[in-house]
This record gives structure tokens, sequence and C-alpha cells, in this order.
């Protein structure tokens, strides 16, 4: 493997990572996780002349302010952030969220919210830390081959994007990017493409607006995990809608269930049909407004049935 496409956990060098708000959040389970912390044990362990446990590819764009976007692979950073971080190993580098404020990793996993995004990084943190005490040499395999000791290290397949210098480019070429290379990977749901819809640049609403809704769709989400709660809405007709934010989005828009079950992307493309129907910045942001008031007053509707 040629080394300039290789880029080592324990030679990341002082940088911040920016994850971009069109990305689905981190949704990690412990069944991803513990495999990757199989794979790396088994490695650290193992006989193998191989120097180095190759990751899936990290893709990377050098943005304005000289922070590095990831474009592809986040997931699978976070995951190894928490790691390390559970290993107790310091690192020089961070990961920017900017679809939750712009706060960082090791802040979120110091002070962690109520998000959705948050109960998956601290399941993924409970996790490993479960994983570790199970076998008292594990943490000391794992901090030397991460540290990169006897001769063996771990990176990720390094694919570096051009930088865009002009803003207005930039705003489309990394969404664009993504999509091309998550081609044939497991697709977004209708859901977090209509939050990303809300979380774009150049869509009238400003940033403290983005960080309402951000906030309003997380608590939520959040809220949705509630068994009991769900119970009373998991109807037949909706029953394979992808997620939870799908069902309710399917509410608001009226859509035809059959439909909606044959076509994962149905409730995107009504949402996109019944509210992106102008071109101009302002006038979609007094539409996103008004359909994001009326999936608040629908989703207060259903606290009220529960109650």
């Amino acid at each position: 493997m040629n080394k300039e496409h290789e880029l080592a956990v324990n030679d990341i060098p002082h940088t911040l990572f920016s994850i971009p708000h069109y990305q689905r959040g981190y949704r990690w389970t412990d069944k991803e996780v513990e495999a990757l912390l199989n794979d790396l044990l088994a490695f650290a362990k193992s006989d193998t002349r191989e120097e180095s446990y190759c990751l899936q590819p990290l893709v990377l764009q050098e943005i304005a302010d000289g922070q590095l976007r990831v474009v592809d692979g986040q997931q699978r950073l976070t995951t190894l952030a928490i790691i390390l971080q559970s290993l107790g190993v310091e690192t020089h580098w961070d990961i920017k969220y900017t679809a939750e404020g712009g706060r960082q990793l090791k802040d979120l996993l110091k002070n962690p919210g109520e998000s959705i995004n948050d109960h998956f990084r601290i399941k993924a943190g409970e996790k490993v830390r479960d994983w570790l005490i199970k076998d008292s040499s594990r943490a000391d395999n794992l901090r030397r081959v991460l540290k990169g000791k006897d001769g063996k290290c771990v990176v990720f397949l390094l694919y570096d994007l051009p930088k865009i210098e002009d803003p207005e480019t930039d705003k489309s070429e990394g969404h664009d990017a993504f999509q091309r290379l998550n081609a044939g990977k497991t697709a977004l749901t209708s859901s977090e493409l209509i939050r990303a819809l809300y979380m774009e640049s150049g869509n009238g609403l400003d940033d403290g607006e983005k960080a309402d809704i951000a906030k309003e769709w997380d608590l939520i989400e959040s809220a949705m995990t509630d068994e009991s709660f769900w119970s009373i809405w998991n109807n037949s007709r909706f029953r394979d809608v992808p997620t939870r934010m799908d069902f309710l989005f399917s509410i608001i828009l009226d859509v035809d269930s059959e439909k909606a079950r044959q076509d994962t992307l149905f409730v995107y493309r009504t949402f996109e049909e019944s509210v992106l129907k102008h071109c101009a910045g302002l006038e979609n942001a007094a539409e996103l407004r008004k359909m994001w008031e009326e999936t608040l007053r629908c989703w207060w509707w259903m606290q009220s049935c529960h109650a």
C-alpha cells in the first residue's frame, strides 16, 4: 500500500475534523462497535507480518478555515475517538459536528446532551468499557497497536478531495461527493434528507433558527425511543416506514402508506414537492418555517394523546 494514501491513527496531526450537516448522525450499535474492537484485538495479537491494519477509507476535503471536512468515514472516525478516550490515550485532534451546533466530540463525551446522537455515542462508550473489562489484557493490546508500538499500526485508507476556494461552489460540492461515495451503501432515510434541507447553507434560515430546529428535532427523536409512546402509534399502515421521524412526517404530509412502503424516499419527495415550491431562499425559508411549526403542532398533539 502506498504510504501517501494512509493515515495512521497514531500519527493524526493537530487538526479539527468537521462533520457536515448533510451526513446522518452517529448511529453505530453494539454490534458494529464490538466487531471493530475484536478486529483490532485480533490484529494486535496476531503473528502476521502485516505492519498495518487498514480501516475503511477516510475521505477528506480541506475547507477554507483549514479544517478537514469528513466527506466519508465519520462513523468509524468517531468510534476510534471513543475507543481512544476509553483507553486514556491522549490525542491532538478532535471532531466538530456542524449539525450539533458546532460542538466538539471531546466536550460531547464529557458533557453529553439528550439528543439521539448523544444516545448512540454514550452506548458506544459503554460497550467499549464493558468489552475492555472482560479481559485485563485487552486494553494494553489495543493501546499498543493504536499508539503504533511493536511495528504495528492502525491506518485509515486516505483519500483527499481538492480544496474548494469558492464559498458558493463549496455549498454543494461536499454534499455531491458524499452522495456519490455513498451510492450503493445503506440509503439515507426520508427524515435524514429532510433534516439536511433544514441545516443546509443558503436555505434562508439563520444559524439561530437552525440551532433551535436541530435541538427540537433531537428532543423529538429521543422521546420517540420510548416504547410505551411508540406502541400507541405503531400501527400496521406504517409498519415499514424506515424511522420514527419518517412516521411523524408521513402523518403531517398525509402520504399514501402503500407508496411509502414501496418507496423509502416517498415521504422525502412529498416533503420536497410540498415545501420547496420556490427558487428564492427567503421564500423557501418561509415554507420551511411553516412546515416545522406544523411538525411541532403534530408532535405536541401526539404527546397529549400519550399523556
